[in-house]
């Protein structure tokens, strides 16, 4: 059984990466002319996974997955087949491309997607760390900016990467409502509660 002080770092930790997500998608975006939001769609306090999904008007979207352990963060975005493969065109160097240096893993996975992955072992990701984060929101709150802005570079190359080849019409929500502004209150909730 899990100590409900991780849990309780988790929900928190979660809760605020949604909140600084929703607070800079507008910025984050100024290069594409547009907004491209994030649809949180759940998380697992019991192991450390956050997901959603980046909200682009189609049937299959490209997903966002975090596993934040001690000692490591992995952050994964997978993007269906539909959006690599345009045509002739293969953007698999052009995903890879945008995320410099940073990309870890690219896999193939079953249901006609890829896997782009990003490990960090670092701090503010060290085992180390993480434990001080739990017991000192200062530590904490250092680890969700470091987290919320390599969710968000990631995001952002891989959206522009796919706007810019091919998946610019007719692939935006008209509206910038999602599940985001839920979680945004959700963390005025946990952060009116913290001590």
């Amino acid at each position: 059984m899990i100590d409900t002080r991780i849990k309780l770092f988790y929900e928190v930790v979660f809760s605020r990466l949604a909140f600084e997500l929703a607070r800079k998608q507008e910025k984050a975006f100024w290069s594409a002319e547009r907004s491209i939001p994030v649809d949180v769609k759940g998380s697992d306090t019991e192991s450390g996974v956050w997901y959603a999904e980046i909200c682009l008007n189609t049937k299959i979207r490209p997903a966002l997955s975090i596993s934040l352990l001690p000692g490591e963060l992995r952050v994964g975005i997978v993007v269906p087949e539909s959006f690599i493969f345009i045509g002739e065109k293969d953007l698999t160097p052009a995903i890879v491309g945008s995320f410099g240096e940073a990309l870890d893993v690219t896999r193939n996975l079953p249901g006609h997607s890829k896997l782009f992955d990003r490990m960090v072992s670092d701090d503010p990701f060290t085992a180390n760390w993480f434990v001080r984060s739990i017991e000192n929101s200062l530590y904490r709150d250092i680890m969700v900016l470091r987290l919320a802005d390599i969710v968000r570079q990631l995001w952002v190359s891989v959206a522009q990467v796919i706007l810019v080849h091919g998946h610019q019409e007719d692939t935006l929500h008209g509206t910038q409502e999602n599940s985001l502004t839920g979680s945004a209150q959700q963390t005025a909730r946990w952060a009116g509660k913290e001590k």
